[in-house]
């Protein structure tokens, strides 16, 4: 008896990408936004922040998905947090949490306002309070992992 196998995709789409150059990233936003919708939902029951992490994709067409979802932005680098804001992530939605900070990175999101740093040591936020020391804030958010 031969199995029987489910295939992912319908042949169009495969016959389409037979004709593409690899590699190539292939997004099926209707699952993505399936997903991010049952995620909504269960983080919503709970008053959860959900920050999707940058530095898995950049997509311009994935970020306008999770963006419409409401969530916010996980960065790990100065320029992540630079590419969050650029795209249209609410000062108030991003994330800081890279380890290994330098001052340029700190100032960056200090001057944009971000909500949050994810610091990883005490001294990391002495760091972070000395970055501040013009008094460009008031208070800074700040958590420890």
């Amino acid at each position: 008896m031969a199995a029987k196998y489910t295939t992912m995709f319908n042949t169009s789409v495969i016959n389409r990408f037979k004709q593409l150059d690899t590699p190539f990233y292939y997004y099926d936003l209707d699952i993505l936004r399936k997903t991010l919708e049952a995620c909504r939902s269960a983080s919503s029951k709970y008053g959860f922040h959900v920050h999707y992490a940058m530095k898995a994709n950049f997509n311009t067409k994935v970020l306008d998905a999770i963006q419409f979802y409401g969530f916010g932005a996980d960065c790990v680098s100065g320029n992540e947090v630079k590419a969050a804001i650029e795209h249209g992530f609410g000062k108030d939605k991003v994330v800081f949490a890279g380890v290994g900070k330098s001052d340029k990175e700190i100032n960056l999101a200090l001057d944009a306002d971000i909500f949050c740093f994810n610091a990883e040591s005490v001294q990391e936020l002495v760091i972070i309070n000395d970055c501040n020391s013009c008094g460009r804030h008031d208070s800074v958010i700040g958590a420890f992992r």
